[in-house]
């Protein structure tokens, strides 16, 4: 059995474990960073297993250029066009999959708000399960996914 009791100030949390004989006495800002290491720890590990080498976005750029046939100003610019989009999508998730943030991502891509670089990634991998064309894509962009 686990008790834990908050003295009035709030600082000081004294946890029982077992049977009451052992009694641990921790302050509230100890319990709070050892939560949040093991929260980082287990993330980093969680983001080991889904992060590739480092590519700067500027290569990536480049190389969804060439792979969907694009200037990459076509790319970052503004247009809507499906295959236009498709190489943005494939861009946001090569990226985002070699550790760059989502804002950095939006920044490389024209200035676009994270929240659409998050929706492209999302669409980007939607994709990849449901388009050989679009996953063979993927593929050559970051060739050390496969």
């Amino acid at each position: 059995m686990i008790t834990a009791t908050l003295d009035q100030a709030g600082e000081v949390l004294s946890i029982t474990i077992g049977d009451g004989r052992r009694t641990r006495t921790y302050r509230a800002a100890q319990i709070l960073d050892a939560l949040a290491l093991a929260d980082r720890r287990a993330r980093q590990i969680v983001r080991q297993d889904e992060m590739l080498p480092y590519v700067e976005i500027g290569d990536l750029l480049v190389k969804a250029a060439e792979l969907f046939r694009l200037p990459i100003a076509a790319i970052v610019g503004p247009s809507r066009q499906h295959r236009i989009a498709l190489a943005r999508f494939a861009v946001a998730r090569a990226a985002r999959r070699a550790g760059h943030t989502w804002v950095a991502i939006g920044e490389a891509l024209g200035g676009r708000d994270h929240t659409t670089i998050i929706a492209a990634e999302q669409r980007a991998a939607d994709l990849e399960q449901t388009d050989r064309w679009f996953a063979a894509q993927m593929a050559a962009l970051l060739p050390e996914a496969a």
